[in-house]
């Protein structure tokens, strides 16, 4: 189950604070993007970065041995020496690390080092007989609207492509018609940031532990069909 349907079905854990524990007090729009198309063999699911954790978690629980898997792993921290593989090398632009890889890697070692290190970015490419993941190799940023009036923003970080037909109803949980496009964006509305009293004066503490309270706007338009929905969230 990934993070928005995790939030929407109120059952928010530490994957859904990570996401949010990046925002701070305001509107935040055009986030967790997803553009699907559906043929009659697979189901390819373009999506904004925000999914990519999510993506790359269940496509690694797919691997039956090992497989290759390129990419590289974002972080303010060296984690190079705890990892079970060896990176294929480490920049470092303004105290941010980019820990390349280029390995034959087991389902353990990838799932292994995201619960070990789970505020990394992860963004990885590789294959299974389940589906096969590309995620862009480099630093985030917000999605940009298009120029062109009336078109959406893209998403265009990561491309997840199945056959697993099933996995839509985690995606796409507004209507079970057999669409063959849709496009999801969603709203973030911080309310405000709840945080223990202790930390009052602590501002890092605060943004690593407060809740982020609020409401998310899902706009869902399934064949040219428009659903919104609201829903108010706490994580």
């Amino acid at each position: 189950m990934n993070f928005i349907k995790k939030l929407f079905e109120d059952k928010p854990d530490d994957e859904c604070h990570r996401q949010l524990k990046r925002y701070g007090k305001g509107i935040y729009e055009d986030k967790a993007l997803l553009d699907i198309n559906k043929s009659k063999k697979n189901v390819k699911i373009k999506s904004s970065f925000e999914f990519a954790y999510d993506f790359v978690k269940l496509l690694a629980a797919t691997i039956k041995d090992r497989t290759k898997v390129t990419g590289v792993i974002i972080t303010t921290k060296d984690i190079s020496n705890e990892l079970s593989f060896h990176p294929a090398g480490i920049s470092q632009f303004a105290g941010v690390k980019s820990i390349k890889v280029d390995n034959e890697l087991s389902k353990d070692d990838i799932l292994k080092s995201i619960a070990n290190h789970p505020d990394a970015l992860f963004l990885l490419s590789f294959s299974t007989d389940y589906g096969s993941l590309k995620t862009k190799p480099k630093s985030p940023r917000a999605a940009k609207p298009s120029n062109k009036e009336g078109e959406e923003a893209k998403a265009d970080f990561c491309t997840f492509i199945t056959a697993d037909f099933m996995l839509l109803e985690d995606f796409v949980f507004e209507s079970r018609q057999n669409f063959k496009h849709a496009f999801i964006k969603h709203k973030l509305e911080i309310n405000e940031v709840v945080y223990p009293e202790e930390y009052e004066n602590d501002f890092a503490k605060i943004r690593e532990l407060g809740k982020r309270t609020g409401i998310i706007t899902r706009e869902a338009i399934i064949e040219g069909n428009k659903i919104i929905s609201k829903h108010n969230n706490s994580a």
